[in-house]
This record gives C-alpha cells, structure tokens and sequence, in this order.
C-alpha cells in the first residue's frame, strides 16, 4: 500500500512544478526521497543549495516521514 501511495504523490509532485524544489525517489530505495532547495532569495538562506532526504516509514502514510539534512550547514 506504502509503495502506491508513494509513486501516486510522486506522479502529483512532478506535475506541480514546485520553484526552488527538486525531489526524486532514491532508485535503489523508494521509500528515500531526495530533495534539493535551491534559488531562495531575500531569506536567510538566499543563495544556499541545502540537500535533504524524506525519510518514509514502511507504514506510510499511518506514520510520519524523518527529514534528515545532508548539507553541512549549522542553519538546520
């Protein structure tokens, strides 16, 4: 169930063309979903390329995603 749920939200997020945001599925492993926010400006974090993964539970959607930073950064 997790992994249609998974591919169906997938299908809806590439179609919405979210600016500043890519997001894709880890190949290897659906249920890891990699992002990149880029492009921010007049924040903050204006200038930055901070890239993070969702981290989705077996059970999703009954339990929630983990978000983990992978950029080194003191900002998160």
């Amino acid at each position: 169930m997790a992994i249609l749920r998974i591919n169906k939200e997938y299908e809806q997020l590439k179609k919405s063309n979210i600016p500043h945001i890519i997001a894709k599925p880890q190949p290897s492993n659906i249920f890891n979903i990699h992002f990149v926010i880029y492009g921010l400006k007049d924040c903050p974090y204006a200038g930055g390329i901070y890239h993070g993964i969702l981290v989705l539970p077996s059970e999703y959607p009954f339990k929630p995603p983990t978000l983990e930073f992978v950029t080194p950064t003191g900002r998160f």
